[in-house]
C-alpha cells in the first residue's frame, strides 16, 4: 500500500511539472509572437520610409522598438534582430513564400536571431531641372527716314 501512495505521489509531481512547464512555454511563445510582429511592424516602417525618402532610415530617424536591433548593412540593405525564447521551425521551407526584400520573422531558431531586408532605390537622384534664365537682348534702335521726306 506504501508503493501506491509514493507512485500517486510521483504521479502528483509529473502533472504539476508538466503544467509549469507548459506554462512557461505558453508565456515564452507569447513573447517571441510579439516579438515576431515588432519585427514584421518595424519593416513596414522601414520600406515606407525607403519609399518616401529614397533611403534607409538611420536608428535616429524612425522608432526602433525595444527588443529589435536595427542595423544598415549597405546602400539598399538592411538587419533586424531580437532575442526568440523558443524555436520555431519551418515545417515546409519550400513551399514559404515571402514578398522579396521583406522580412518574414515567422519562423526562427531560439536565442539571438537576424533577418536581412532590402528595399529598391533608384540609382541616382532626381533633381530638378533648373529654370531657364532669361537675358534680355538690347538692340539699338535705328530710325530710318524715308526718302524724299524731310526735305
Amino acid at each position: 500500500m506504501k508503493r501506491y501512495y509514493i507512485f500517486i505521489g510521483l504521479l502528483v509531481l509529473v502533472a504539476v511539472a508538466a503544467t509549469v512547464a507548459q506554462s512557461f512555454m505558453g508565456r515564452s511563445v507569447k513573447t517571441d509572437q510579439g516579438l515576431t510582429q515588432n519585427i514584421s511592424d518595424f519593416d513596414t516602417t522601414i520600406q515606407d520610409y525607403a519609399l518616401a525618402h529614397n533611403a534607409l532610415p538611420q536608428s535616429n530617424q524612425v522608432p526602433v522598438p525595444g527588443d529589435v536591433a536595427y542595423s544598415v548593412t549597405g546602400r539598399e540593405a538592411y538587419e533586424l534582430c531580437g532575442t526568440f525564447l523558443t524555436e520555431n521551425r519551418d515545417p515546409n521551407p519550400s513551399a514559404n513564400v515571402n514578398v522579396p526584400g521583406t522580412i518574414d520573422a515567422t519562423y526562427h531558431g531560439k536565442g539571438y536571431q537576424c533577418f536581412n531586408g532590402s528595399v529598391s532605390l533608384p540609382n541616382t537622384v532626381i533633381e530638378p531641372a533648373p529654370k531657364p534664365s532669361v537675358t534680355p537682348t538690347v538692340r539699338p534702335i535705328i530710325q530710318t527716314t524715308p526718302q524724299g521726306a524731310g526735305n
